[in-house]
């Protein structure tokens, strides 16, 4: 009996002593602060773009027969401004060329291909040759060299505009728009704030 009383005690002892042990053994929560998840933050930074300065708004207007300007331009932007002397596609049909009243000396010239004929003449009542020819227009675009003469290629509407009674380049650059169909909005460079050479020749 005395046997029986003291295993059932020591069996109340060790589920007693067995507590705190338990607890003990209990998983602590995660307190590590490199916690996998607090990484995990979307980003919400935009990278910022580059701010245009004031010489990407602007773009030089040169005179159809300033040789020195075309040369210092070379694989540059530039606007050129005069009088379309004669606009005419080869008899192949492949190329349209104007050339300006102007361009006495460096026989400037702003050429079309035909892969954009179709848009240019619809941009233009049906036929571009024909309504630049005889009209004061602005070109803009990139300056190359061809046959060792200056001249830009014309690859959309919008490098090409018609001015009504507009001063040459050099005599400033508030000429307005005519009669074209397209006030070249992808111009706004030389929209006002174009920069003439003067160099007029």
């Amino acid at each position: 009996m005395t046997r029986i009383r003291f295993l059932a005690v020591a069996a109340m002892l060790s589920a007693i002593w067995a507590l705190p042990i338990s607890a003990a053994d209990k998983p602590k929560p995660k307190t590590d602060p490199a916690d996998p998840v607090e990484k995990k933050d979307p980003k919400t930074e935009t990278p910022a773009k580059p701010s245009a300065g004031d010489d990407n708004d602007t773009i030089e207007v040169i005179h159809p027969n300033d040789a020195s300007a075309f040369k210092e331009h070379m694989g540059k932007e530039v606007a050129v401004e005069g009088q379309v002397s004669e606009a005419a596609w080869s008899s192949s049909g492949k190329v349209m060329q104007a050339m300006f009243a102007e361009a006495t000396s460096t026989k400037f010239m702003a050429v079309v291909f035909l892969k954009t004929r179709a848009a240019m003449d619809k941009a233009f009542n049906g036929d571009v040759a024909k309504a630049i020819n005889g009209k004061r227009v602005r070109v803009i675009g990139k300056v190359v060299e061809y046959k060792g003469k200056p001249e830009i290629v014309i690859d959309k509407p919008e490098q090409l505009e018609i001015l009504t009674d507009a001063p040459a380049a050099g005599g400033g650059s508030d000429a307005k728009t005519s009669d074209a169909p397209k006030s070249a909005p992808g111009a706004s460079k030389s929209d006002g704030g174009a920069k003439p050479t003067g160099k007029n020749k």
